[in-house]
């Protein structure tokens, strides 16, 4: 085990940095030497695990693990590796990468204030029942005051919101584990049926399983690889089980006599688009160049869904503690008012 942990985004600027010096004519070994040195976090013993693994011979995607690079990086080096273009890879990665995290970090930025705002929120029911409401129920009782109506209702959040909250949090959390535990026990081919299934997120997996399919198989057809010889390096890679698994089964259709396309539009872990984009690049012969372009439309399409989110989840959450704080200050004047209407 190494000892220290790379941020990712040092890890990222590692990934992007190599692919532009290889670029300028560096070897691996020579680029990989310069940025231990200037990229910040990278430990002594990460850097030795590196160098010897160099030295004796490892594929590149073997080596990224060390400095904790995603398995999907690692996935698209491996097969970079096999069409020639790692540098233009690893730069495409290294900048994906790059955007993933901006995106981490805005999300997290959004949602700073939202939520200290709650936790105040909570904390301020919490107090107002232990000590205010118990005040009003005395006065109350007694004013011979029976509250009723939208007045009962609102007592009743005010009362009973806070436990229900610190109990629903922890039930919450550990539903989301345990089906998140179940989810990695599954097999590589249910694991994508359960995505492909699910409301909203089957839009998400399916643009970035086709992205994934699109971008790799227009680099091994651009270098000159046939179709089942794509397949064939699909299949031998164990980085990534789910593309593995799709590879097999287009593999089937195709000895049963289908073509691609056929194939593909069978399968609903792609996007419905890209049957038909494999069709017409069959038709024009440039299917490889056809589906590199589709990748980078892929891509435009989750970032902007993932921007829409982020624009969604602010307003949301202030809604919410909006509604909250309007409860809780009608569940506290509107009795009053009543009282001061009946003397």
């Amino acid at each position: 085990m190494l000892a220290k942990r790379i941020s990712a985004k040092n890890s990222a600027d590692f990934i992007k940095r190599l692919g532009e010096m290889m670029e300028k004519g560096f070897t691996i070994g020579d680029a990989v030497d310069f940025l231990m040195l200037n990229v910040p976090g990278v430990s002594k013993k990460q850097a030795e695990a590196i160098q010897n693994n160099l030295q004796n011979g490892t594929p590149l995607h073997e080596i990224l693990p060390i400095l904790q690079v995603p398995s999907i990086i690692c996935l698209q080096v491996f097969f970079a590796e096999r069409h020639g273009n790692v540098q233009e890879t690893l730069i495409h990665a290294g900048t994906q990468w790059e955007k993933a995290e901006q995106s981490k970090q805005e999300l997290i930025r959004l949602l700073q204030y939202p939520v200290f705002l709650l936790g105040l929120l909570v904390i301020l029911l919490a107090v107002l029942n232990t000590f205010v409401l118990p005040q009003f129920r005395d006065l109350h009782a007694s004013m011979g005051y029976e509250p009723a109506g939208m007045i009962a209702v609102l007592l009743f959040f005010l009362q009973w919101a806070p436990p229900i909250i610190l109990l629903a949090l922890p039930v919450i959390a550990g539903g989301f584990l345990f089906l998140y535990t179940r989810y990695k026990l599954l097999a590589p081919q249910k694991k994508a049926n359960m995505l492909s299934n699910i409301p909203y997120i089957r839009s998400f997996f399916q643009l970035y399983f086709t992205r994934l399919f699109a971008r790799e198989a227009a680099q091994l057809l651009n270098s000159g690889f046939a179709v089942n010889e794509m397949l064939h390096v699909f299949e031998q890679q164990t980085i990534y089980p789910m593309l593995q698994a799709v590879s097999k089964k287009i593999n089937v259709q195709l000895l049963e006599g289908e073509t691609l396309q056929e194939a593909i539009s069978r399968i609903s872990w792609f996007d419905h688009k890209l049957s038909a984009l494999i069709g017409h690049g069959g038709a024009s012969g440039k299917t490889g160049e056809e589906l590199l372009l589709y990748a980078g439309f892929c891509d435009r399409l989750v970032e902007d869904k993932i921007k829409k989110i982020t624009g969604v989840i602010q307003p949301a959450v202030f809604l919410i503690i909006g509604t909250i704080v309007m409860a809780v200050y009608l569940s506290v004047m509107l009795p009053m008012f009543e009282m001061i209407g009946t003397v």
